[in-house]
């Protein structure tokens, strides 16, 4: 009760420093600290509060904002559609009633009990592993809490645009401050995720990992070649190779042969060698995706199942289903094995294909294309029928194109293509750019279409809204990100 009492008081003060600027709650703040004697405080407290539950479906609308998944026609609402049209206001319910952005003030929640536990952690600096595992979990936390929220809520980087950007507010000081928060600049947030990133991996090195619902070392270095390749250019396409091979060196992970794969179950799971780290629910098993009769739901595209080549690839027959009067689900999360104890998150896991997919997306873009196809085909040959003689272009701008579709049908489902998308549009080298069209139907009628523009025609609907509540508590000092929201083409 009184660990509850304190993640509550908290949680209450950090948000109130960063929406409202209050500080009525310094006084019991400084009182419950008292109550963390112990390492293992700090454990329960960023296990409680800094971690994000595996019963906890947070970011289910990455799913359906993108190309891999269509409305499936049925007399219900489909649920999410403000995000799969591209409302100006995204969070609304089937009925169209407005509702409250939960996303945003549970990442700062998170972000408030892991600030708490990073500077609190300093009291017990010799404890030796235990310090050094809470410390370090911490920062990976921040870290990759910021990359999503930086991600969902401002543009994607761009070197040449990053210092002026808008990016999201930083708050990384556990006290609570009397002011009005504004946002920095994307240059700023994302220099902020790689400082706590490297400074994850410092901590954690040498660690145990008692489970993979904790970070690890390797987490925090795979998480890093991610924000790496996000960044891109020269130096930070380096700096993702030598992340990627610091995993691959560990030797603690290896890619499962789908040959040896029991189609219908679970391809994605806890233990699974590939599995680096996970945190939260498998939102791609919810009903809404998953097909059952009685809900709206969401179906997965001919423009994916397409680009699988059917006859030798065999992630299409063991990572998909069609389901009768549904259509096309996935089933790399089986719906027939729903245990909780084995399951990932489809939002925020790290695997080792993405290493894979990492360093060979960064090794072409430094022109090293012999060992970006060394890379690739030694992760396809783990997904194709055995003895497929498998041809990748070694051209680069070919090349280029192959390891974003290989990105696309390996890591379907679990949250990237939204991403990917968006940070293709802005690439310094080989920019790519795609409209996304929605159809709408209502009470089983087609209507229309949705249609989301390219990112250079309208980029405001590549973005989230920040919360009119956070921009209100700040008085202002937080700016809009500007959405007018997709339009609708009748027929």
């Amino acid at each position: 009760m009184v660990m509850r009492k304190m993640i509550y008081v908290l949680w209450l003060c950090c948000l109130g420093g960063l929406f409202s600027a209050c500080s009525g709650f310094l006084e019991e703040y400084s009182q419950d600290l008292t109550y963390i004697q112990t390492v293992d405080d700090l454990n329960e407290l960023l296990v409680g509060s800094g971690y994000i539950s595996n019963t906890s479906d947070f970011l289910p609308m990455l799913h359906v904002m993108d190309d891999d998944t269509e409305y499936v026609r049925k007399p219900t609402t489909p649920g999410y559609w403000g995000f799969h049209y591209w409302l100006a206001n995204p969070f609304v319910s089937g009925a169209g009633v407005e509702q409250k952005d939960g996303v945003w003030s549970t990442f700062y929640k998170y972000l408030a009990a892991i600030n708490v536990v990073m500077t609190k952690a300093e009291d017990f600096a010799s404890e030796g592993e235990a310090y050094r595992k809470v410390k370090g979990e911490a920062y990976f936390l921040r870290g990759m809490d910021y990359f999503y929220l930086v991600n969902l809520y401002a543009k994607p980087y761009s070197a040449k645009a990053a210092a002026s950007e808008p990016g999201v507010p930083l708050k990384l000081t556990e006290y609570v401050e009397d002011k009005h928060y504004v946002r920095a600049s994307l240059a700023e947030v994302y220099a902020s995720i790689v400082s706590d990133l490297k400074s994850a991996a410092v901590y954690l090195e040498g660690t145990t990992q008692t489970t993979k619902r904790r970070a690890n070392v390797d987490a925090a270095r795979a998480m890093l070649s991610r924000v790496y390749l996000y960044m891109a250019g020269e130096e930070n396409w380096e700096n993702c190779v030598a992340m990627c091979d610091s995993v691959l060196k560990s030797k603690r992970y290896d890619l499962y042969d789908i040959n040896e794969h029991e189609p219908k179950k679970d391809f994605i799971f806890l233990d699974s060698p590939e599995t680096i780290f996970t945190q939260g629910k498998c939102s791609a098993r919810n009903p809404i995706f998953m097909g059952q009769s009685a809900v709206a739901t969401y179906m997965l595209t001919q423009d994916l199942l397409g680009r699988y080549d059917a006859d030798v690839d065999l992630r299409y027959s063991h990572w998909f289903n069609n389901v009768r009067n549904i259509g096309w689900i996935w089933m790399k999360y089986s719906p027939l094995t729903p245990v909780v104890s084995t399951m990932v998150s489809s939002e925020f896991l790290l695997r080792l294909p993405e290493v894979y997919l990492n360093k060979a997306e960064a090794l072409v873009m430094l022109g090293r294309t012999e060992e970006a196809v060394e890379v690739l085909r030694a992760l396809r040959e783990k997904r194709l029928v055995e003895g497929t003689m498998d041809v990748i272009p070694s051209n680069q701008k070919d090349l280029v194109d192959f390891v974003r579709l290989e990105r696309r049908l390996e890591l379907c489902g679990e949250g990237h293509r939204w991403f990917d998308l968006r940070r293709y549009a802005v690439h310094p080298t080989f920019p790519e750019e795609k409209e996304i069209i929605h159809e709408y139907v209502n009470q089983s009628a087609r209507i229309g279409y949705y249609r989301l523009a390219p990112y250079s025609e309208n980029s405001g609907n590549w973005v989230w809204p920040i919360p009119e509540y956070a921009i209100t508590f700040n008085d202002g000092t937080l700016v809009a990100n500007e959405r007018d929201g997709a339009p609708l083409v009748e027929y």
